[in-house]
C-alpha cells in the first residue's frame, strides 16, 4: 500500500499556501519588537528623548492588537490543516483494508489501530506547533 502524500497535501494547497502567507506575516511582525526595544533603550533610557516614548508605545501598542488575531488566525489554520491531512489519511488507510475481504476478522481491529496512530500523529503534531509558536511574542 502506498500514501500519496504529495496528492493529499496538494488537495490544500490553497490553505496551506494562505497559513505559509500568514506565518510570513507573524515572522516579519513578531522581528518588530527586538528593534522596538533597541530604540526604546537607545533613545529614552540613554539619551532621555522623552519625545519619541509616545509615538514607540502608540506603535508598540497597534502591532501587540495587530499580533493578536494573527496568532489567534495560525493556531486556527495549522489545526484546521492537521485536521484535514490526517483525516484524509485515515480515509486512505481505511479503504486499502476495507477493501480486502481475505482478512476480515483482523480488519476491524486493525482500522482501529490505524484510527488510533492518526490520532497520536495529530496529538504530537499539534504539540509541535504549540511548542514552536510558544517562541513568538504571544505563547499558545
Amino acid at each position: 500500500m502506498k500514501i500519496d502524500l504529495k496528492g493529499i497535501v496538494l488537495n490544500y494547497k490553497l490553505l496551506l499556501l494562505f497559513t505559509g502567507v500568514v506565518i510570513f506575516i507573524q515572522l516579519i511582525m513578531n522581528t518588530i519588537f527586538p528593534y522596538l526595544t533597541k530604540f526604546i533603550v537607545d533613545d529614552i533610557l540613554i539619551k532621555q528623548q522623552l519625545d519619541h516614548f509616545g509615538k514607540i508605545l502608540l506603535f508598540a501598542l497597534i502591532l501587540v492588537l495587530l499580533l493578536i488575531p494573527i496568532n489567534l488566525l495560525v493556531s486556527y489554520l495549522f489545526s484546521k490543516l492537521v485536521q484535514v491531512v490526517v483525516f484524509d489519511l485515515r480515509k486512505v488507510i481505511s479503504n486499502f483494508f476495507i477493501d480486502q475481504k481475505e482478512n476480515d476478522k483482523n480488519n476491524g481491529l486493525f482500522i482501529n489501530k490505524i484510527i488510533s496512530d492518526c490520532d497520536i500523529i495529530n496529538f504530537k503534531t499539534e504539540k509541535e506547533r504549540r511548542y514552536l509558536s510558544s517562541s513568538s511574542f504571544f505563547r499558545s
